[in-house]
């Protein structure tokens, strides 16, 4: 024990000479600044050893705080999802978190206590660490560079040396005493000799003045936020300070969003638990979800104060666990409006990335990540159960992507789909928190090696312990959620994951002992085929695997080329020089005024060619009144789109979306008005139809909402692709929307699928062969 507490005291020395040398680095060498490093090196040490001696568990209790009593699990029931094994899937064994700091998303927002201790450190950094003033020439020579256009101007904070992760805020009295040390020193009557002196000494007035009027932006966005999500007041104490509670806040209205919204792959029962399983969570209850997901996705107020100074003096002014998880957490709030809108997201996430840019390197590795999952081949495609491709007809998983998928799969409790039935687990589950670790281990141990992404890894790195194995935060929720694609769910409940019924959770130990003994059977494991159904559908499956193999090059290029002659979709995901802008205005709106309207809204992007409004009363309001401009250069449209796309005009928040150019010449406006039917044809051939293909089809959507009819048609005369009709009736337009998203360009087994938009009303008096919109 002695020993470990000798070792513990010798970090937190080499912390606080770290810390002073940091203070002390604009002081020149010298006799001077070794006598104050001294001083000031005792004055942090004393402040960690008295916070150290406050929380027996150290730093670990501060960064992994307890969270709220989750409510008691349900009783198990045979077959159910979150059931142990006999081991104990869940067992609750201590994990050694020992290197890490944050495991996965932690409502540290709501830790009371730990709030008030990181309120308490940011008061005696000040108290104990103040304004040290090197020479006067030395700081009028740091303050001024820059100015006159001459390089880099300094801002407020540096110049009052205020913010940052080292005093962790500030606040009035801060920024007093600050100026008054610093304007004693600067003060041109004190230095009549230094020309640059009475800028410097405005620089340092401009500077206090700029920090005032930034805390005043930063208290009345504490408020709104606050108010956003729990609708309460904001306390004095967190009002003083205020950068420290602004992250907070700024974190938790983010995991409520994303809890509301569901991530990943999430049954449409798990998804409408959702608010109940937030509101008993104590971090959230007082939350008006309702509100809180309208202010969100339809109105740009707060999306806005994302993008806004005071939030990003606020994230730099935090601990770096909590950095790292508001940073992924926002970028997965931009993934997620992406999904809600059909790759669409607003134009304000576009200032957010500029204001954070380390948005980037974590985008980049998580793309490279991505690769490295998903490897292109078909033999996989060939050996499926299902004849539906899993990602496209020429990406798979690779084998290390193979492994963990496997093992998260084994890992988690099964989403049931069944309303009223718990299926979840959070970062305080033993078992994923093994998970988690060991995979992020293996991603940072690739990453720096052999996907030469040392930078990008380093956003994650312990800046305390300078150990290249300790980690400030492993973003755990963002590397399931990908590697997991398809399987993984996330929501206010916890995790889950799609899987057959029957699905029991293994420990991490026994998924991973799983996992090797199916690579030793795989080969040898005999086919189970035990009704005459799965026979018969085996044999199928088999028989169009022979005639993929046996299909010579000639024949492949021929369905290549085939592929390559279909239409595109009509809404092109790809920069077109043609925008269609939707709800713009009401559908009573005369259609000139609507044209006059849009070409005066986007003409400032550059030359619009020209300009066509048409109405579809039959269409949801939102999408009733479509305007389509051309423009005549695409980087027009490009710029219009991304500057448009989510702006409220006249009170209503526009959608702006590439549209096909070949399509738009030839007069095609009409046919892709989302409805509640979804048509699909090219499924299978003349009389391949059977109850199996219904099935399938229910399996292929139920992640998109839920499915009223699927009703099958089919008129061998009307030749191969148009012979069956598959209609999908949805509950509402939203669900039909992504299922048509997910649709198109799709393959099952030799057919390439194609998906069109059905009238209702013609789908409801049996009309099933009418000319689709």
């Amino acid at each position: 024990m002695a020993a470990t507490a000798g070792h513990a005291d010798a970090m937190l020395e080499r912390q606080a000479e770290e810390m002073a040398e940091k203070t002390l680095s604009a002081l020149p060498p010298g006799p001077a600044k070794t006598a104050k490093m001294q001083v000031v090196k005792a004055g942090i040490l004393k402040r960690l050893l008295s916070t150290a001696a406050a929380t027996p568990a150290r730093a670990e209790q501060a960064i992994h705080p307890k969270s709220p009593a989750p409510p008691p699990p349900p009783p198990p029931s045979k077959g159910k999802a979150g059931g142990t094994n006999s081991a104990g899937a869940s067992s609750g064994t201590p994990v050694d978190l020992d290197g890490i700091e944050l495991l996965g998303d932690s409502p540290w927002y709501a830790d009371s206590d730990l709030r008030q201790r990181l309120l308490e450190e940011v008061r005696q950094a000040h108290a104990e660490e103040k304004i040290l003033v090197a020479s006067p020439a030395d700081e009028i020579r740091r303050i001024s560079q820059g100015l006159g256009g001459t390089g880099h101007v300094l801002g407020a904070g540096a110049v009052l040396r205020l913010g940052g992760a080292h005093h962790g805020g500030y606040g009035e009295a801060d920024i007093k005493h600050a100026y008054r040390q610093l304007s004693r020193a600067l003060h041109p009557d004190k230095n009549p000799g230094v020309p640059e002196a009475p800028d410097a000494f405005k620089r340092l007035g401009e500077a206090a003045e700029e920090l005032q009027s930034g805390l005043s932006e930063t208290r009345s966005m504490l408020k709104i936020l606050s108010g956003a999500t729990l609708g309460a007041a904001v306390t004095q104490e967190a009002l003083e300070r205020p950068q420290g509670p602004l992250l907070a806040e700024a974190s938790r209205l983010l995991a409520a969003v994303l809890g509301l919204s569901g991530e990943g792959t999430i049954s449409d029962a798990a998804l409408k638990r959702a608010p109940s399983a937030l509101l008993a969570n104590a971090a959230f209850a007082g939350c008006r979800v309702n509100e809180l997901m309208t202010r969100w996705y339809e109105e740009s107020q707060l999306l806005d104060l994302f993008a806004g100074t005071p939030l990003r003096v606020a994230y730099d002014c935090c601990k770096q666990p909590f950095r790292m998880q508001f940073l992924c957490a926002m970028g997965r709030a931009a993934d997620a409006e992406a999904e809600r809108n059909d790759t669409c997201v607003r134009s304000g996430w576009e200032k957010v990335t500029l204001q954070f840019p380390e948005l980037g390197l974590w985008r980049e590795l998580l793309y490279k990540l991505h690769a490295r999952v998903w490897t292109t081949g078909t033999e996989d495609i060939r050996s499926r159960k299902s004849k539906w491709d899993d990602k496209s007809e020429s990406e798979s998983a690779s084998d290390w992507g193979k492994k963990w998928r496997a093992v998260i799969k084994a890992v988690l409790p099964r989403d049931s789909g069944e309303a009223g039935f718990a299926c979840a687990v959070k970062f305080d589950d033993s078992e994923l928190q093994k998970l988690c670790i060991a995979l992020w281990k293996d991603i940072a141990a690739w990453a720096v090696g052999e996907g030469n992404l040392e930078r990008h890894v380093s956003l994650f790195r312990s800046a305390l312990s300078g150990k290249d194995s300790s980690w400030a935060f492993i973003p755990a929720t963002d590397i399931l959620l990908l590697i997991g694609e398809g399987l993984v769910g996330c929501f206010a409940e916890g995790f889950c994951v799609k899987a057959d019924e029957g699905h029991v959770r293994k420990s991490f130990v026994e998924a991973l002992k799983h996992w090797r003994a199916g690579l030793k059977d795989k080969k040898a494991a005999p086919q189970v085929v035990s009704t005459d159904s799965n026979r018969r559908k085996m044999e199928e499956r088999n028989d169009d695997g022979k005639k993929r193999l046996k299909s010579d090059d000639g024949k492949k290029d021929v369905a290549v080329a085939a592929c390559q002659d279909e239409q595109a979709p009509k809404l092109s995901r790809s920069p077109t020089r043609v925008l269609m802008v939707t709800n713009l205005s009401s559908l009573d709106a005369a259609e000139d005024d609507v044209k006059a309207r849009a070409q005066e809204l986007f003409a400032k992007f550059g030359k619009i060619i020209s300009c066509v409004v048409i109405k579809l009363p039959e269409a949801p309001e939102k999408e009733a009144v479509r305007a389509f401009l051309e423009f005549e250069k695409l980087q027009h449209s490009t710029k219009a789109y991304s500057s448009m796309n989510g702006q409220y005009i006249d009170g209503r928040p526009i959608k702006t979306r590439f549209y096909n150019e070949a399509r738009f010449a030839q007069g095609d406006w009409h046919k892709s008005a989302p409805t509640k039917v979804l048509l699909l044809t090219n499924v299978v051939g003349p009389g391949d139809a059977d109850e199996g293909l219904k099935e399938e089809l229910h399996d292929e959507v139920r992640a998109f909402g839920k499915l009223l009819r699927c009703v099958i048609a089919e008129k061998p005369e009307l030749g191969v692709e148009e012979a069956v009709r598959a209609f999908l009736e949805f509950t509402c337009t939203e669900d039909c929307s992504k299922a048509f998203s997910h649709f198109v360009g799709r393959r099952f087994g030799d057919h390439r699928v194609k998906a069109r938009y059905y009238n209702e009303a013609n789908f409801a008096q049996g009309d099933l062969w009418h000319q689709p919109q």
